[in-house]
C-alpha cells in the first residue's frame, strides 16, 4: 500500500507542474479564411486572404513579420537558391523566367486600414508588416489582402510538373512569435518551417475533373460522393497490370468547383491537385474509439506500391497513436506527386511522398503537425524523434529493418561481410558513425538546419537522433520511455515545445536527471568509450568493474555470456564518469555467476561508441580480452564478439615498375586508453606498399 500511494503521489507531479506551465506559457492564433483559383494554363493562383491574428503576448507589437515564401523561387539572389548552390544542385540556378516563381500583387489592409510592407533587405520572401497602431496584448486584428502567385516549376516543395500541382507554402503567413521572439526565415530547401497555430477555412476554385488531396475536412457532399466512387472503382483492380502505364493528362475540363476545407487546430495547409489520381480509401479506428479515415492519391505509377501504402497510412496512425499519442484529426492522406526534396515531404493531415516513405511521412503529423516544434532550430525534434518511431514501426514486423538491410538478407553477403548475427542497432548507426570516426559528424542539436553539410543532414539529424533515442529508452526502460513521450505529447501539443520543454517532462516522468543525455550527448560531438575494466568472481558472485574514458557521463549496459555467447543477465550503469578523477570512471556491477563464460559491455549496440574492441572480457585464461582475428574481404563493420583484418585487391601502375598487382590490408587499430585517434565503425584504411 505504501509502494501504491507513492507513485500516486508522483503520477500527479506532472499535472501539477503543467498547471503551473499552463499560466506562463503563450502562443499567437491565427485564423484564416482563403478564396483561390487554380490557372492550370498559367500555373499561377489568384486570391484573397483575411488574416484574424490574435496577440496572447504579454507584449504589445508594432508589426508582424510575414513569410512571403513563393519570392523564394524568384530569383538567384534567395537564400533558397544560394542554398542550393552550397549543396551542389545547378537546377534552379540556370532555371529560365518563367520556370521560377513568385508572389505579387499584395495590398495589405489592417482593420480596413492600409498598412506598410517592408520587405527584408536581404530576403524577398519575408517582410514586416507594420500595423496603424500597435497590437496590444490579448487584442486582435483582421488582415486582409489579395495575392497572386505564379507556379514554379518543381526545384524544392512548392512547384508543378505539367499539370500535377503540389501548392505548399503558398499563401501569406504570419511568422511565429513566442517566448523567444520573433521566427521570421527565408525559405530553405534543407530546413523546414514555423508556423503560428490556428483555423484555416480555405475555398479551392479549379478545373472540375481534377482530385485534390488537402489539410482540413472536405465541407462538399458532392466531392465527397465523388472520391468514394473512384476509391471504388480503383479498389476492384488489383495489379500493375490492371492499371496500365498511361501517365498523360487528360484535358481540363471546362466547368469549374470550388471545394471547402475547413480544419482548426493546424498550423500550415497543403493542397495537392492532378487529373490522373487514383483513389483509394480505408480507415482505422483509435483506442478511444475515435474513427479516422486513410486515402491514398495516386498515379499509375507504381500502382501496387500504393496500394500496399494505404496500409502503411493506417499503420502509422494505429502505431504513433499508440507510442506517441492519439492522433486528433479527421482524416490521414498520402499523395504521390512530383517532388523535388528528397522521399517526401509532410503537412498537416496531408503528405506528398514515396510509396516507400509513408510511415515516416504520415508519422510527421504528430512531431512537424501537432507538436510543432521550431524545426529551422531544432531539426532533430521533429525529423529525429520521428526517424525514431518510425523505425519501431518497421522493426515491429521486421527486426533487420534499417538502411543497411540489404546486407542481412543474403546469409552469404552478410557472412562475407562480417555483419552475420548483427541486429538492426549496430547497422543503423553505422552511416553516421563512418563520418563521426573522421571527425566530419555534427552536433544533433544546437546548430540550425541550415548549418548541417548535406550529409550530415541526414545522418546526424535523422540517423543519430534516431539511434540515441533508442538508447535512451534502453537505459529508462521502454515502458518509462513510452510514458515520457505520451506526457511530452499531452502536454505540449499544439503549443510548440522547445528542446529544454522534452528534457523537462522525461526527467518529470522518469524521475531522473538528464543532463548527461540532453546536453552532453545530444550538443556535442563527444567520443563515447567504456570498457570492462576488470573482474573478479568471488563465490556466487561476478563483480564487473567499468571503466568510463569518455569526456563526459554516460551510462552503458553490461551483460554477462554463457559458453555460446548468449545473454544470461544485463545491468545498466547509471551515468558516470566524463571527470578527472579516475576513481569516478569507475563503477561496479554484480551479476549471478551461473554459467558466466564473459562479460560484455553493451551487447545489443545501442551505445554510440566507435571503438568496441575492448567490450568483452572472459573470466577465464590468459588472454581474457583477446579475440581471433578473422580475415575477410572488402570491410567489416566493427563489433565485440570478433576482431578483423580486410583485404581489397588493387591494381596500379608508374613508368618504373610497369604495371602491379597489390593488395591492401584494412583494420581497426587498437586505441589505448586516453588516445584521441578513434577508429572508424567500417575500420580504418592502413594499405601496405
Amino acid at each position: 500500500m505504501k509502494r501504491c500511494i507513492s507513485l500516486c503521489g508522483l503520477a500527479i507531479l506532472p499535472l501539477l507542474s503543467y498547471a503551473q506551465q499552463a499560466t506562463t506559457t503563450w502562443q499567437q492564433q491565427a485564423n484564416y479564411s482563403i478564396d483561390v483559383t487554380l490557372d492550370d494554363q498559367q500555373h499561377t493562383l489568384s486570391g484573397r486572404e483575411e488574416l484574424v491574428y490574435t496577440n496572447n503576448s504579454p507584449d504589445a507589437l508594432p508589426y508582424i513579420w510575414f513569410h512571403l515564401w513563393p519570392n523564394a523561387y524568384r530569383d538567384n539572389n534567395t537564400a533558397f537558391a544560394r542554398q542550393q548552390l552550397r549543396n551542389g544542385s545547378r537546377k534552379f540556378q540556370f532555371a529560365k523566367p518563367e520556370q521560377r516563381g513568385f508572389i505579387d500583387g499584395l495590398a495589405f489592409q489592417v482593420n480596413g486600414q492600409p498598412a506598410t510592407l517592408q520587405y527584408d533587405a536581404a530576403n524577398p520572401d519575408m517582410a514586416k508588416l507594420v500595423l496603424p497602431q500597435p497590437l496590444a496584448p490579448g487584442a486582435s486584428i483582421t488582415i486582409t489582402t489579395p495575392f497572386r502567385v505564379k507556379i514554379p516549376n518543381s526545384f524544392s516543395r512548392f512547384g508543378h510538373v505539367d499539370q500535377s500541382y503540389q501548392i505548399t507554402q503558398w499563401y501569406p503567413k504570419p511568422a511565429v512569435y513566442d517566448r523567444k521572439g520573433w521566427h521570421q526565415m527565408p525559405y530553405l530547401d534543407q530546413g523546414e518551417f514555423y508556423s503560428e497555430f490556428g483555423s484555416f477555412d480555405v475555398r479551392i476554385t479549379l478545373p472540375a475533373n481534377y482530385v485534390v488531396g488537402a489539410t482540413g475536412v472536405l465541407q462538399n457532399p458532392d466531392e465527397q460522393q465523388r472520391l468514394d466512387q473512384l476509391a471504388a472503382t480503383t479498389a476492384a483492380k488489383k495489379t500493375q497490370k490492371d492499371f496500365g502505364d498511361d501517365l498523360k493528362f487528360p484535358a481540363s475540363s471546362s466547368d469549374t468547383k470550388t471545394l471547402r476545407y475547413v480544419q482548426d487546430r493546424v498550423h500550415d495547409f497543403a493542397w495537392f491537385a492532378d487529373k490522373r489520381f487514383n483513389v483509394l480509401k480505408s480507415g482505422v479506428t483509435l483506442p478511444s474509439s475515435r474513427q479516422v479515415t486513410s486515402w491514398v492519391l495516386f498515379t499509375n505509377k507504381d500502382a501496387e506500391k500504393w496500394i500496399k501504402g494505404l496500409t502503411d497510412v493506417n499503420k502509422a496512425l494505429t502505431s504513433y497513436s499508440e507510442w506517441v499519442g492519439e492522433y486528433p484529426y479527421a482524416s490521414a492522406t498520402a499523395v504521390d506527386g512530383a517532388l523535388s526534396a528528397g522521399s517526401g515531404m509532410e503537412y498537416p493531415m496531408v503528405t506528398v511522398t514515396q510509396p516507400s516513405a509513408i510511415v515516416h511521412e504520415v508519422g510527421h503529423n504528430w512531431f512537424y503537425g501537432i507538436l510543432a516544434s521550431n524545426e529551422r532550430d531544432f531539426p532533430w525534434l521533429d525529423e529525429g524523434v520521428n526517424s525514431y518511431v518510425e523505425n519501431r514501426v518497421a522493426e515491429r514486423e521486421n527486426p533487420t529493418a534499417g538502411q543497411l538491410e540489404f546486407l542481412v538478407k543474403s546469409p552469404r553477403l552478410a557472412r562475407t561481410l562480417g555483419v552475420d548475427g548483427l541486429p538492426a542497432a549496430a547497422l543503423n548507426q553505422v552511416p553516421f558513425q563512418a563520418v563521426a570516426s573522421r571527425g566530419l559528424d555534427q552536433p544533433v542539436s544546437g546548430i540550425s538546419s541550415a548549418e548541417y553539410g548535406k550529409l550530415n543532414y541526414g545522418l546526424i539529424v535523422y540517423g543519430k537522433t534516431a539511434a540515441l533515442l533508442r538508447y535512451l529508452a534502453g537505459y529508462l526502460g521502454q515502458e518509462k520511455f513510452d510514458a515520457a513521450m505520451h506526457a511530452y505529447y499531452q502536454r505540449w501539443q499544439f503549443r510548440h515545445p522547445y528542446p529544454e520543454d522534452m528534457q523537462t517532462v522525461f526527467e518529470e516522468t522518469s524521475g531522473q536527471k538528464l543532463d548527461w543525455f540532453f546536453r552532453d550527448m545530444l550538443t556535442t560531438q563527444n567520443r563515447y568509450e567504456a570498457a570492462v575494466s576488470d573482474l573478479l568472481v568471488q563465490n556466487e558472485t561476478v563483480k564487473v568493474l567499468v571503466r568510463n574514458d569518455s569526456p563526459a557521463p554516460f551510462a552503458v549496459p553490461v551483460a554477462t555470456l554463457d559458453a555460446q555467447g548468449n545473454v544470461l543477465e544485463t545491468q545498466w550503469t547509471p551515468a558516470f564518469g566524463g571527470t578527472e578523477d579516475d576513481e569516478q570512471d569507475e563503477t561496479q556491477l554484480n551479476f549471478r555467476r551461473a554459467g558466466v563464460v564473459s562479460v560484455v559491455v553493451d551487447p545489443g549496440y545501442l551505445t554510440p561508441q566507435l571503438n568496441r574492441r575492448d567490450d568483452r572480457m572472459n573470466l577465464s585464461g590468459s588472454l581474457r580480452t583477446w579475440e581471433p582475428l578473422r580475415l575477410k574481404p572488402l570491410a567489416s563493420i566493427e563489433r565485440w564478439d570478433r576482431h578483423t583484418i580486410n583485404w581489397l585487391p588493387v591494381i596500379g601502375a608508374n613508368t618504373s615498375d610497369k604495371f602491379m598487382l597489390g593488395l591492401p590490408f584494412i583494420t581497426t587499430p587498437w586505441r589505448p586508453s586516453g588516445s584521441t585517434t578513434w577508429p572508424c565503425p567500417c575500420t580504418a584504411l592502413t594499405a601496405t606498399s
